[in-house]
């Protein structure tokens, strides 16, 4: 498939052939390459074409997809300069999701009185699927409201225009297949599309389900949206096999299929001309909680625009003893990291970030006492390189890189565990700060009772939440008015304040498979309803014109304003955020901005300001924190 010249210009690429479906399926599914998403600057196609084991798939100006040859990255990254920043496959998992079918514990919450609806908005959702033959999704004339489907495990065609792969289903494809089963014929050799395990429709069911009639008791945030929906591609087996995950581990994720989610769907976007919020219900332990990982900076890079906003949760490892942090005191000191390993657990990885100018070395000591000893974090010059060592019956694969902020990462891959308390000692050879954080995989990922001994509940909030353009809520119980305990705890290592709010996340309405009501519960649910918001927003200030100039940083501030504290606690906080979301207040706050005589049509440059104000209470130990 070749794109358009001008397509590439825009790029900054000339006469840029795009990989063939088959060129492109061949890297991806043969086992012989491995995949990373890229940061590049220059003609990286000219670069790569000279090289016959590694090739780039460009899904934007300065971001690609790497495919090279297992045992050759580090050849080529001495080789071509213009790749400037990578990253490894990052393994996500589905947002926490617990249904419940005793929908007589359901909490109602949303509110009747609010006239926003969500109509000309469409809400993109990234994840497993729908059911899109659910009369929730359907209109009354019987019509979808899904305007598009791209399943990346379907490969019978047609792509989509940007990616040889996967199918895409149009809106009239879909409507062929409700005629279809309304003929009591099978739909699906129309669109084999489905969600197998119901995590997306309970999703699409508490933003946009609509409400039958009679007896139903189904609410909405916004029953009159459209959607677009992205169903990924499980992760390859070399990708989970680099984060020391079983290959048989189901409904795993990687960093490129995302980032072409969120491509897709931004294209999209353009061509329908309608306001969208993409929500993404996944969430990684890799990455080093600072916004800096390539795909949050790719998330930043497409939300620069009006109209398009992406929504996500903090997650579920705020009580998974997954992350530990301290503070290696001075130049000579050493901090040691304990981690319990399950005997089920054959590999362990983790992730350790520190910062630039420290020097620190690691030590490894299994529980039999073996060690590995003094191994050097590398130089600038030398990072971005896989190393292996293997002594004393411990082997392990070590990989460094330094992010743009200073921050220094070790992924360290010990293979072939043993059960037991295994040290990871840090050893500071020259420190100034001596901050430090760690993580392994998200729990769910894990064998056993494999943990950190000593865990820190906070920074616990999951990549990509925190993109700096990113919408995020942690999720609380509102029955009992308490942080859920699993709920992803902030701040980011950046100093900056998120989650902003926090959503309710217990015994929600929505919908299931086959068309039945269940109760869902958890991360998933809260962001589903700040996505549900997000689009309340748009409708108020796009569709209906009483502020088209929206951009992240104005809606975010629009959901602080709404949120409800309580009178006994510090805002803002790891926990809450700024408080709780509240959709009466927020349609308060709006029709109040909206009595101000905003000028229609008008041309704003990035400088130009909105005169409203919003004032926060920053309590002075947090203000001498962001200030430092």
């Amino acid at each position: 498939m070749d794109c358009s010249n001008n397509d590439f210009r825009e790029l900054g690429i000339e006469n840029k052939t795009v990989l063939s479906t088959e060129a492109f399926n061949e890297y991806y599914t043969s086992g012989n390459y491995e995949t990373y998403f890229i940061e590049y600057f220059g003609d990286i196609a000219s670069a790569l074409s000279k090289i016959n084991y590694a090739d780039v798939y460009i899904t934007d100006k300065f971001f690609a997809i790497l495919f090279v040859e297992r045992g050759m990255l580090n050849t080529l990254l001495q080789s071509v300069p213009e790749i400037t920043a990578i990253q490894q496959n990052f393994t996500y998992t589905l947002s926490e999701l617990i249904i419940d079918k005793d929908i007589s514990k359901e909490s109602i919450f949303y509110p009747d009185s609010i006239p926003l609806n969500g109509e000309g908005v469409v809400v993109g959702i990234v994840g497993a699927g729908v059911d899109y033959l659910s009369p929730r999704f359907i209109t009354e004339a019987g019509n979808s409201r899904i305007l598009s489907i791209w399943d990346q495990t379907i490969n019978t065609g047609p792509s989509p225009e940007f990616f040889p792969y996967g199918t895409e289903y149009t809106k009239e494809n879909i409507d062929t297949a409700l005629k279809t089963s309304a003929l009591g014929k099978s739909p699906y050799e129309i669109v084999s599309h489905k969600d197998d395990i119901g995590h997306g429709t309970a999703i699409a069911g508490i933003i946009g389900g609509r409400n039958l009639g009679g007896e139903d008791s189904l609410k909405s945030i916004v029953p009159k949206c459209e959607f677009a929906i992205v169903k990924l591609e499980e992760a390859q087996e070399s990708v989970l096999e680099s984060a020391g995950i079983e290959k048989a581990t189901k409904n795993v994720y990687q960093s490129t299929t995302i980032s072409s989610a969120i491509r897709y769907l931004s294209d999209l976007q353009v061509k329908l001309r309608k306001p969208m919020v993409v929500y993404l219900p996944l969430g990684s332990n890799f990455g080093g909680r600072d916004g800096e990982s390539i795909l949050e900076r790719y998330i930043d890079n497409l939300t620069q625009r009006r109209n398009f906003l992406v929504a996500t949760n903090t997650g579920n490892q705020g009580n998974g003893r997954t992350h530990t942090s301290g503070t290696i005191s001075s130049t000579g000191d050493t901090k040691d990291i304990l981690v319990n390993i399950s005997e089920l657990q054959r590999t362990l990885n983790i992730s350790i970030f520190t910062r630039r100018p420290d020097i620190i070395s690691i030590s490894i000591t299994s529980p039999k006492g073996d060690t590995i000893s003094k191994i050097p974090i590398p130089s600038i010059a030398e990072q971005n390189k896989y190393l292996t060592f293997e002594e004393n019956s411990i082997r392990i694969d070590y990989f460094a890189q330094e992010t743009l902020t200073g921050a220094v990462n070790i992924n360290i891959l010990i293979k072939n565990t043993i059960e037991g308390l295994w040290k990871i000692s840090l050893l500071g050879d020259y420190i100034v700060s001596g901050i430090y954080d760690a993580w392994i995989p998200q729990s769910e990922l894990l064998k056993g009772d494999t943990r950190f001994l000593n865990p820190d509940p906070y920074t616990t909030l999951l990549t990509p939440s925190t993109s700096i353009n990113a919408m995020v809520t942690s999720y609380y119980n509102q029955i009992e008015n308490t942080i859920a305990e699993n709920s992803g705890r902030g701040y980011p290592r950046n100093g900056r304040i998120e989650p902003a709010i926090t959503i309710e996340g217990l015994n929600l309405l929505t919908c299931g498979l086959e068309d039945s009501l269940i109760l869902g519960s958890g991360a998933a649910m809260a962001g589903a309803i700040l996505a549900g918001a997000v689009a309340l927003v748009f409708q108020w200030g796009i569709v209906q014109g009483n502020y088209p100039e929206l951009t992240p940083p104005r809606v975010k501030n629009y959901l602080i304003a709404s949120a409800v504290k309580d009178d006994d606690k510090i805002y803002p906080n790891q926990e809450w955020g700024f408080g709780k979301l509240s959709l009466e207040r927020l349609y308060e706050v709006l029709y109040r901005t909206s009595n101000i005589n905003i000028p229609r049509n008008r041309n704003l440059s990035n400088n130009d300001e909105f005169n409203s104000y919003l004032y926060i209470n920053i309590p002075e130990e947090i203000y001498k924190n962001i200030n430092k």
